[in-house]
């Protein structure tokens, strides 16, 4: 308990601190959010939580590019007719296969390497890839199937990431700490249920 309650204690002040103390350039953002970075368990006790990497693409993850999305294999059937999606509620098999994508980008990876420049961002961790322009238009993007839209863009002194289907969005912003841990803040929103929030920090491997 007493373990549990310190890193709280660290995490408040990570977070009060904020992001970068101030902001920098496209070019200087990139250099600092990209290498290879481990969860801090200690710093996101939320994010570890047992369990919490469950529901994951199946076929390896999701893996796409700027210009030309690759569907993976391994989709199945999915049957026709309504079923009941991640928000409790009956959604069309169409809403139902993109809140299935959205949930492999809602997942907190414990190991990321990040390869950014201004003008995009490649992502790979244990759960799959992928790499974004970083032009702040929506894109949409066929995935295992399913249909989804993403927006990436720089914003103050973080890139900022949107993932979103008709009835639920995935927004994630990466961060830098003043201690130089990488942040990443999760916020899920969706027409069923309040908007909920998750902080995650990850410490720079040689």
């Amino acid at each position: 308990m007493r373990t549990t309650i310190q890193a709280w204690a660290v995490m408040m002040v990570v977070l009060a601190a904020g992001p970068l103390a101030q902001d920098g350039t496209p070019a200087e953002l990139a250099a600092k959010i990209s290498g290879t970075w481990k969860l801090n368990v200690e710093l996101s006790p939320a994010s570890a939580a047992p369990g919490r990497r469950g529901g994951g693409m199946r076929g390896g993850g999701p893996s796409f590019a700027i210009a030309a999305p690759v569907q993976r294999g391994g989709g199945g059937g999915r049957g026709g007719g309504r079923e009941s999606g991640g928000d409790g509620f009956d959604v069309p098999p169409e809403e139902l296969a993109a809140q299935h994508v959205l949930q492999a980008f809602q997942q907190v990876p414990t190991v990321v390497t990040i390869e950014a420049s201004p003008a995009s961002v490649h992502f790979q961790d244990p759960s799959g890839q992928g790499t974004f322009a970083i032009d702040g238009k929506n894109i949409e993007m066929n995935v295992d199937g399913a249909k989804i839209k993403v927006k990436t863009k720089w914003e103050k002194a973080s890139l900022r990431q949107e993932f979103a289907s008709s009835r639920r969005k995935i927004i994630r912003s990466w961060g830098l700490d003043p201690a130089g841990h990488l942040v990443l803040t999760m916020r899920v929103e969706s027409m069923m249920m309040a908007p909920g929030e998750s902080h995650a920090v990850f410490d720079r491997q040689p």
